[in-house]
């Protein structure tokens, strides 16, 4: 049983039928031409000096509709035969110059099968009909691997068509060989300095970015360019025309946040000195101390150790101090924090945000350090007496085979042992309860870090170009195809046929390169993951 893949949007009429042999048993059409219009001499002298061959056959359209004509086929040895059992499926011929094309695989990295197991169902469904609703008994058994080639012929037909039309071939040019940037290795000195400054600098890692696209938007736009015209991998083409647009249309709203932000910081920039100074004082020194006071005298009954707590509370107690000291000695560090802030803003929302995040960290620093003091105090408590409570079970640590290995101790050693682990046992929950303290205020700190590393992820990797053609023009997004049962209307002039239709692409393939990045925030600041941090002492 033969399959026509028909376009939609040609009349059916008597005349030539031009188009492309897919395999012995399916057929593309590209066009009709009428036998009035185009001797058959002429018509294959056009089509081998366009070096495609597309006449396979004609057509006899007695009553005007698909299904009442009759098409001959013409064989690669010259002969013809006439289709007396065929399947027609129409489809619309997709636009490559607007970068449409139709696809069985989603635009995605993740391979995927050939069709979804929802259209195999329907494919098989429609196999069964009934040859009085339809004029075909039942569809290719390859039709999957049928449909896989036909829609490369498809995405043909519009260049094919119109070479054929006007006679005249684009010139093509290897794009990959016009362009070569230039690639600049570091030093290893370069590299660390710049990997230093990447992990410690918010500021850093969006300059860095922000860099790296603005240096590569000439030479990848001028590669489009030359790729629009050449016959290269329309799916690749649009790949990265939606990513280089996207890019474009994100830098350019960045902008458009960063000079609000401006604006506002200058209207407001005197009037939130006094406010900023005061948040400083109060969260990040006075409530520091003031929680540190009330460890040190017994909370909700717990009874700590005290002159351990009391060590604890005035050394911390006074480190805040003279972190408040330094910020409050020149009264022009937070009008310049502001400044920079304002400064920062011009680049975009982007970097508004990175300087916020550095700002946060650097007026934080000293909570940091308390909290790295109280972490190193907390491992070295917890080492202690994981060896101690080795040394009670007679084994020790053998650091040659990386193993705990049995032991025999002298007396002396049994008994400076229990002299340790008791006290090593009764400073715990003092040690603990600061170390508790301060991971709450080192969590609270990484939730500030979450939400602005979560703000800029929104900003630099939103899919806002693929979504609003996923809204105005959703087949420039191929998902996949679909067959759909047409049959016969009023005014109808096809007859029962199948239309192969254009699937776009879902909400969750776009979102899929956001999800990643939130993926990645949510791994790195996992509750689990931090749980067992602070369980551990790695927070």
């Amino acid at each position: 049983m033969q399959t026509i893949f028909w376009p939609n949007d040609i009349k059916i009429t008597v005349g030539h039928v031009l188009g492309l042999r897919i395999s012995s048993s399916a057929h593309c059409v590209v066009d009709v031409t009428p036998v009035s219009e185009s001797p058959i001499d002429t018509l294959q002298h056009r089509a081998d000096s366009a070096k495609k061959k597309l006449l396979i056959g004609r057509i006899d359209a007695t009553d005007g509709t698909l299904g009442g004509s009759t098409i001959s086929i013409f064989g690669q040895d010259g002969t013809e035969s006439t289709l007396t059992s065929c399947s027609s499926i129409l489809f619309t011929p997709p636009n490559p110059n607007r970068l449409r094309f139709l696809t069985l695989k989603a635009i995605s990295v993740t391979p995927k099968k050939l069709l979804e197991p929802h259209q195999v169902a329907q494919l098989r469904a429609v196999s069964q009909l009934d040859s009085a609703d339809c004029d075909q008994k039942s569809l290719p058994a390859d039709i999957e691997a049928t449909l896989e080639t036909a829609v490369q012929a498809i995405n043909q037909c519009f260049q094919l068509r119109r070479q054929y039309r006007t006679g005249v071939q684009a010139v093509l040019q290897d794009p990959r060989t016009a362009f070569s940037p230039e690639i600049v290795h570091p030093s290893s000195t370069e590299w660390r300095i710049l990997a230093f400054l990447l992990r410690i600098s918010a500021i850093a890692r969006q300059s860095c970015l922000r860099y790296t696209q603005l240096r590569q938007a000439p030479a990848e736009w001028q590669r489009l360019k030359l790729d629009l015209h050449s016959e290269g991998s329309l799916r690749q083409v649009s790949v990265r025309y939606v990513q280089f647009c996207n890019t474009i249309w994100l830098i350019i709203n960045d902008l458009i946040f960063g000079w609000t932000i401006v604006r506002i910081l200058d209207s407001y920039r005197y009037s939130l000195i006094e406010p900023v100074a005061s948040f400083q004082k109060r969260w990040l020194v006075e409530a520091i101390q003031a929680s540190l006071r009330w460890l040190d005298d017994w909370p909700v009954g717990l009874k700590l150790n005290t002159p351990l707590s009391a060590i604890l509370c005035i050394t911390f107690g006074q480190m805040a101090d003279i972190w408040d000291s330094i910020w409050t000695s020149s009264s022009s560090l937070v009008p310049r924090a502001i400044l920079l802030l304002s400064l920062g803003s011009y680049l975009g929302g982007s970097m508004f945000l990175s300087v916020m995040q550095d700002l946060i960290g650097l007026s934080t620093l000293h909570l940091t350090v308390i909290s790295w003091i109280m972490r190193q105090i907390y491992r070295w408590e917890v080492s202690a007496m994981y060896s101690l409570w080795n040394l009670f079970r007679g084994k020790r640590w053998n650091t040659l085979r990386h193993r705990v290995d049995s032991y025999d101790y002298e007396i002396d050693q049994l008994f400076l042992g229990t002299l340790l682990f008791t006290v090593t046992i009764f400073l715990l929950p003092t040690i603990f309860t600061y170390y508790a303290f301060f991971s709450l205020v080192q969590i609270a700190l990484l939730a500030c870090n979450f939400s602005i590393e979560t703000a800029l992820a929104f900003i630099n990797s939103f899919p806002l170009f693929a979504l609003m053609l996923r809204i105005k023009e959703p087949s420039r997004l191929p998902g996949g195809v679909s067959l759909e049962l047409k049959r016969d209307r009023k005014g109808c002039r096809l007859g029962p046929h199948l239309e192969l239709k254009n699937v776009p692409l879902s909400l969750g393939a776009i979102f899929s390169g956001f999800g990643a990045s939130w993926a990645d925030l949510s791994a790195q600041y996992s509750p689990a993951k931090l749980l067992l941090g602070i369980i551990r002492g790695v927070l």
